[in-house]
């Protein structure tokens, strides 16, 4: 783990904020009693964890749960002013993964943008490279499509068996351990991976409980370390960019949140 951590920490470099706009779900309160109605709150915005704007239910193409190989979705919504909540009821007990996708968005960037959507986003040279060959009367037209992720307990017993291993999303995060038992002082590690294969060098932004950003690529196995040093609910989020052959963009964005004890 020393070798792991060492090897990332010379891919990492700090960023003061996160402009991105992201999509997240937060579980309050992040443990459920057995039997009892799960609460979620979806909302998009770039100040991670204040809610800022509520997606519309229109835009939810599924959500679903699982815990230790048992399925459910979660159907039953409602508008709030700064979020959207999601409710129902999960009937087994132990750590759930909750996930979301939404249906694909298209937006026209200006050409005096896209240099810090890429730089906020950590876009491969590729991609940089593609827009800059197109020339200075290119438009930039792209269609992304967002994934959300959260976990949570549901009971006192059970455990996290069945829920860390991937939901189907385009770009899917991977913990190496159960999320809702982490404690400060303790590191995740992160796998990113497309299609079922590792991504290597892609990048991933944290931010942590204490509101400290970061932003790290992954390793040739396509994973990061995250060392937990705050409380409160933390995100994890990643964007993959790339170039149509038409000279269109397609993206998808992925998230994850947990939440740690004091």
């Amino acid at each position: 783990m020393k070798t792991l951590m060492l090897g990332l920490a010379l891919l990492a470099w700090s960023a003061t904020a996160v402009r991105a706009h992201d999509t997240w779900i937060v579980c309050k309160p992040p443990v459920v009693r057995s039997g009892g109605e799960v609460s979620l709150h979806v909302t998009s915005g770039t100040a991670f964890p204040d809610f800022e704007t509520a997606p519309e239910a229109t835009r939810i193409q599924s959500c679903g749960w699982r815990i230790d190989g048992k399925t459910g979705t979660l159907e039953t919504f409602t508008a709030e002013k700064d979020n959207l909540m999601v409710s129902g009821r999960v009937n087994t007990d132990g750590v759930a993964v909750i996930y979301m996708e939404f249906h694909p968005k298209e937006i026209d960037l200006e050409p005096d943008e896209v240099t810090e959507y890429m730089d906020e986003i950590g876009a491969p040279e590729s991609v940089r490279r593609a827009w800059k060959e197109a020339g200075p009367d290119a438009k930039f037209h792209e269609t992304f499509t967002k994934h959300a992720k959260t976990y949570l307990r549901v009971g006192d017993s059970g455990d996290a068996k069945g829920c860390l291993g991937p939901v189907g999303f385009n770009i899917d995060f991977l913990p190496d351990r159960d999320p809702t038992a982490l404690k400060v002082g303790d590191t995740l590690v992160i796998k990113a991976i497309r299609g079922g294969m590792e991504m290597e060098s892609f990048a991933v932004g944290t931010v942590s409980g204490s509101g400290k950003v970061s932003l790290q690529r992954t390793s040739r196995s396509g994973m990061v370390a995250i060392p937990i040093h705050a409380p409160g609910w933390w995100l994890v989020r990643g964007t993959e960019l790339r170039r149509n052959a038409d000279g269109t963009f397609a993206s998808d964005f992925t998230t994850l949140t947990f939440f740690v004890e004091k």
